[in-house]
């Protein structure tokens, strides 16, 4: 058995030719009439055009029988190594068709089966009109039952007349065996084992199956064949799932038709002599991407599309790459460590997609030895300290077929345009997006310098200007009673304007009300005092900072200007004027307010006067104080109405970059998928 440790390539193969064991076959004399000497040297004859064909791949569809490759088989089991190539067992047979031409039908079979098992599968196929199981005897007995006008018409004379090779002959060309039989046949071997190949276009094939008149026969023929002979690129289309400008008007009707299944579409020499094995008609060329096995044959089944072209180019010349052609290992992977690689050769296939093997086989430690000779690495700090330089050997082969050999000992000079993602890599810029976002964005050309906005930010500092403006509602004094609470201000400031009212009469009221207003004016400076003050202290901590960053700036030996230092004098100034204008308003007022207390005395009131004064200072002091509250309250609510619009406007911000990103990744990938002049659609 061939190990293919290149893996898939484009191969040709010829599934359908005609040996001596065929009744129909133009190169010479029949394997009917041929001594056992005469066998053995034909045998000989066909195993050297097999071998020195370019063809990877044959499969014989002799009619009716598997004579040749029962002969075959009995010769490699003395000569096993005489044949290079692959060779399928398989028969060409004619079946029941509602059709007024005979519609042929092939029948694949594994190599790997046994002589028994291919017997079993003939000795189930039924003869229609006579139903006896398919053999010489059987045909010959079924050509007996034909009248001489139906023999005349293939050039015999009356089957009672001819001998058993004419019978066989006529047979050949009339002899239908039953739909029920075939499926019966193929029960008789594995699963996987045989497929029905079923000519389309080609000779005697479905096309010309009236679909409308036999919509059945239609159904059950497109669904049971695995595999389709044509030559027609719009057919190859239509049954390989393509759904094309010149098609897309019927494609879902035959869709269906094939079972909404794509099938592969191949085509065969239909050779009848040995010089016109691999001669395809019209130059249509069967290529296979695949082993030359029937396990490559199965893969085809499964991806028809990508595993099967009819053209007369190798597709490998379609699109030609450059790609690693090989890697050597032998030795040490580390200096002085444990690991080690066996002397291996590794045959790359030019569209190789993965490394496969074990826990601890090496994959890892291989990719890393890549990755250090194209980036000329040395004592990698998560990995190998330092590879051997005789442990690596890399062939490059380029478009042009040209090769360059990279070793290890030579890194510096291994200059290549070469992409190494490593495992950690992926698993870090998984965990960042940001990272992710830059990656792919590199790897489209889109230029990463200029940052996106830091909407992240922005939407933190709202949200907690938010949460700051929320809280304050929430703060409640010890009794846990709200104390900003809108409701709860309007009652104290209500509670002490009557607290007032209780001990204002009619003789003191005006000074009372004098009293109140000079009380209220001494709170509202008191509190902007208060402001005044935090102001010029924050004023002092900014100028610190702001100037330590233009100090920083300004260590820059470049050719700009300087940027001076900032100064809040005059701003600070401004604040201790204000502030000492505020204390000398209070000292007025307090100054009025001992008046309007000498005056009760005056009037001859007979109160506590010192003690009415100061509930009245108390009361409007909590009145102030709820008025603060309230005032502070509507501008929290205005606070959150801003930020929540902010927040709205941010968001369509957001979709307006992201929109735009995505428009540049669009474009990008547009420019890169539009490709370049000159090259190929792949």
């Amino acid at each position: 058995m061939n190990n293919y440790e290149r893996g898939s390539e484009w191969r040709k193969w010829d599934l359908h030719i005609h040996s001596p064991g065929s009744f129909h076959w133009n190169g010479g004399k029949r394997l009917t009439h041929m001594t056992n000497t005469e066998i053995k040297e034909e045998l000989k004859a066909f195993i050297k055009v097999v071998n020195d064909s370019d063809v990877a791949v044959f499969c014989l569809m002799d009619y009716w029988n598997f004579d040749w490759y029962f002969e075959l088989k009995k010769y490699l089991k003395s000569n096993p190594s005489d044949l290079k190539k692959t060779v399928f067992p398989g028969i060409e047979l004619r079946v029941e068709c509602p059709v007024n031409y005979r519609l042929n039908i092939h029948c694949i079979l594994s190599d790997s089966l046994s002589e028994q098992e291919i017997a079993d599968f003939k000795s189930e196929l039924y003869i229609r009109s006579i139903d006896k199981k398919l053999s010489n005897d059987s045909l010959m007995r079924y050509a007996k039952s034909l009248d001489a006008s139906k023999s005349r018409i293939h050039g015999f004379g009356d089957p009672a007349t001819l001998e058993d090779e004419q019978l066989l002959l006529l047979a050949a060309q009339t002899a239908e065996i039953t739909k029920d039989s075939l499926n019966k046949a193929f029960e008789q071997i594995p699963n996987n084992s045989g497929f029905i190949l079923l000519p389309y276009d080609t000779s005697d094939g479905l096309l010309n199956l009236d679909w409308k008149e036999h919509p059945h026969d239609d159904n059950y023929f497109m669904q049971s064949a695995h595999i389709f002979e044509t030559r027609d690129q719009r057919n190859i289309d239509l049954i390989s799932g393509i759904e094309t400008p010149e098609n897309n008007s019927f494609f879902k009707y035959f869709f269906k038709t094939l079972g909404e299944k794509a099938k592969p579409c191949v085509s065969g020499s239909d050779a009848h002599k040995y010089t016109d094995y691999g001669k395809y008609p019209s130059n249509k060329i069967t290529w296979i991407k695949a082993d030359p096995t029937f396990e490559g044959l199965k893969q085809i089944i499964f991806e028809p599309k990508d595993r099967v072209r009819i053209q007369e180019t190798n597709p490998t010349k379609d699109f030609e790459k450059p790609y690693f052609n090989s890697i050597s290992v032998n030795g040490q992977a580390i200096i002085g460590g444990v690991p080690s690689f066996q002397t291996k050769l590794l045959p790359l296939n030019p569209g190789l997609v993965a490394l496969i093997g074990g826990r601890g086989t090496g994959k890892s430690i291989l990719l890393d030895c890549v990755y250090k000779l194209f980036n000329n690495v040395v004592g990698d700090k998560d990995r190998l300290a330092d590879i051997a330089p005789e442990s690596l050997e890399i062939v490059f082969s380029k478009s042009d077929g040209t090769e360059i050999n990279y070793t290890y000992e030579k890194r510096y000079n291994a200059e290549l345009d070469y992409l190494h993602v490593r495992q950690g890599e992926i698993k870090e810029i998984a965990k960042k997006p940001e990272a992710l976002s830059d990656a792919i964005k590199k790897l489209l050309g889109i230029d990463i310098s200029s940052r996106a906005p830091d909407y992240d930010q922005e939407i933190s500092v709202i949200i907690d200007r938010i949460e700051k403006s929320l809280a304050w509602f929430e703060l409640k004094n010890e009794d846990g009673q709200l104390i900003n609470d809108r409701k709860h201000n309007d009652d104290v400031i209500k509670s002490n304007r009557a607290l007032i009212n209780t001990i204002t009469t009619d003789q003191n009221r005006e000074n009372i009300e004098k009293y109140q207003k000079n009380q209220k004016g001494i709170n509202t400076r008191n509190s902007a005092i208060s402001r005044l003050t935090d102001f010029k202290t924050s004023l002092a901590s900014h100028r610190l900072e702001i100037n330590r960053d233009i100090d920083e700036l300004n260590k820059f030996q470049l050719e700009i200007e300087q940027i001076p230092t900032v100064d809040f004098t005059e701003i600070e100034s401004l604040a201790v004027k204000n502030i000492e204008k505020l204390k000398s308003d209070i000292l007025n007022f307090n100054t009025v307010n001992g008046k309007i207390e000498a005056s009760f005395k005056e009037q001859g009131i007979n109160q506590d006067v010192s003690g009415l004064l100061k509930k009245i200072a108390q009361y409007q002091r909590e009145i102030d104080e709820a008025d603060e509250k309230i005032t502070e309250y509507n501008d929290k609510i205005e606070s959150i109405n801003i930020d929540v619009n902010e927040r709205i406007q941010l968001v369509d911000k957001i979709v307006t970059h992201l929109n735009s990103e995505i428009e540049g990744i669009d474009n990008a990938f547009k420019k890169i998928s539009e490709g370049k002049e000159g090259w190929s659609e792949e």
